[in-house]
């Protein structure tokens, strides 16, 4: 008899459990339904306010998690040709079209009016996002370029400093690292990579600036450690960049060897931030005038000016390697697809020559490299071409809009709804015919005597996060191009002859390299 009223009770209770649990599904099913509509209902209402219009949709087999599409990238990725292959869909869809790619409906834009819109009349709404940040962390730390925020505000106003037109414009920043340069290339006709040099170039000038010493990376002698850290950044930044085209999905990549890239990078910078903290503690001494005065007249360093708002080795490291990876790679990036394209292109070289020689084989000032208008062309033309980022994101941190992209013409608002993610592509934008003339494919730098681009032209972005270094890196891309031709009476292209391709990270350098051979000038 108890057993059985205790079996009853075990029963009673089991069933007024599940009835429970069925209760508390049931009311979070209902809850979702309901948050669902009310949200679908505001996005209706928000859209009908502002007068937008729907947002077609390319193509795709997978309607769910567009896998096709991206099976699809990555085998353009495989192949260099990643870049064009957006562009083509481009081409096909038009300016601004929306993708559901790996679960994320994603909206694609190479519109100046919705660039405009994104980088500056409507910034405040549009965000880096917590996905890229967590992507990036691992390598870079937080810093500039994947905060957003007080904090994105806190790094901006730390880095402005570091490129002032005074520190740009100081030829000795560049003078010694191209010597550096002009003596480690080959000159008895070999072939040679010269992008492997660039790299090398623009590391050493990058941490001279930034840290107070080069990684001197040029010279035969370089050291393990900056040999170590140079492959490790390189493997570092080809994860980050293939977790970033994975979005929500990045959890599944697995590379076991990102890990300790990420630790080997940080290991190279940890002593270079531990010293300039024990610096800093230094100068602070009262005992200790002399020192603090020998700094006072230092030429500015960013790694010191750094430690002076905090000594916490993590947050220091983050506002470091930001700007160490960009400030290298940009300038290398710009370098190589630059000697790609002289080097096969003696018509182009012949007026650079013309032009340079104006200063009679001495070292240009500041001003005479602004006053060489060719040169700048070039160089526009170059970004122009073969943008050095030429693809970039931002997410909606609240409902929005973007001017054009909506209705059957493509003309109307669209609604932008709050956690979703923009592509803007830079290269397929500085390609489209309707903006740059029909011959918008070619390299020509004489366009630039009558082009007068605003938002149709973002080779360092634009708005209040654009690019602070990009005069350091277009001087220092002239300044280099300028005392190379003065150094040699030729530079041929030995390659096969075929066209540029492309090597993605967060940058683009040349995928097949820049092979070429030089001969000196006597």
């Amino acid at each position: 008899m108890v057993s059985t009223v205790s079996d009853a009770l075990e029963r009673s209770g089991m069933a007024s459990g599940g009835v429970a649990l069925w209760t508390l599904s049931a009311i979070a099913v209902t809850y979702l339904l309901w948050t669902k509509t009310v949200s679908a209902f505001s996005a209706r209402r928000f859209a009908r306010i502002n007068g937008c219009e729907r947002l077609k949709n390319a193509p795709r087999k997978d309607p769910f998690l567009g896998i096709d599409v991206f099976l699809d990238s990555e085998k353009a990725m495989r192949e260099k040709r990643f870049l064009p292959y957006l562009a083509k869909i481009f081409e096909d869809h038009g300016p601004t079209f929306q993708w559901n790619l790996m679960g994320d409906n994603l909206i694609f834009t190479n519109e100046p009016k919705n660039l405009q819109s994104i980088l500056a009349t409507r910034f405040s709404d549009f965000d880096i996002g917590e996905t890229r940040r967590k992507v990036t962390k691992p390598f870079w730390g937080i810093g500039i370029f994947n905060s957003d925020g007080a904090m994105w505000v806190h790094s901006r106003a730390l880095v402005r400093p570091n490129f002032s037109r005074d520190l740009v414009s100081d030829m000795q920043t560049y003078k010694a690292h191209v010597s550096n340069l002009i003596s480690q290339l080959p000159k008895d006709g070999s072939t040679f990579d010269i992008q492997d040099y660039f790299f090398s170039l623009t590391l050493d000038t990058a941490t001279e600036h930034l840290f107070g010493e080069s990684t001197s990376c040029l010279r035969s002698d370089a050291s393990e450690d900056v040999k170590r850290f140079v492959a490790a950044s390189a493997q570092a930044q080809r994860t980050v960049s293939r977790r970033i085209r994975m979005g929500k999905l990045a959890f599944l990549d697995r590379d076991p060897e990102f890990k300790e890239a990420c630790a080997c990078a940080h290991r190279y910078v940890e002593p270079l931030i531990r010293a300039a903290i024990c610096r800093r503690q230094s100068s602070l001494k009262a005992e200790e005038k002399e020192v603090l005065g020998q700094l006072q007249h230092k030429r500015y360093c960013f790694l010191d000016e750094v430690v002076k708002q905090a000594y916490d080795v993590e947050q220091i490291k983050g506002q470091v390697l930001n700007i160490l990876v960009a400030g290298r790679d940009t300038t290398a990036c710009l370098l190589s697809s630059l000697f790609f394209t002289l080097s096969r292109r003696p018509d182009i070289m012949e007026k650079l020559r013309h032009e340079i020689a104006g200063i009679d084989g001495r070292d240009p000032t500041y001003q005479e490299i602004k006053s060489m208008r060719y040169l700048n062309f070039t160089i526009k033309e170059t970004l122009r071409m073969y943008t050095v980022v030429p693809m970039n994101t931002r997410l909606a941190n609240k409902d929005t809009i973007l001017p054009t992209g909506g209705g059957i013409n493509g003309q109307s608002p669209i609604h932008v709804r709050k956690g979703q993610m923009i592509v803007y592509l830079a290269y397929s934008l500085h390609r489209r015919t309707d903006l740059w003339g029909p011959d918008s494919n070619e390299f020509r730098p004489e366009r630039w005597y009558d082009a007068r681009p605003t938002f149709e032209y973002l080779p360092f972005s634009a708005g209040p996060r654009s690019c602070p270094g990009q005069q350091f890196a277009i001087t220092e891309a002239a300044y280099t191009t300028i005392r190379l031709c003065q150094a040699f009476s030729k530079i041929e292209a030995r390659d096969d002859g075929g066209p540029w391709t492309e090597s993605l990270t967060l940058t683009c350098a040349v995928g097949q390299g820049v092979h070429i051979a030089v001969t000196e000038r006597v």
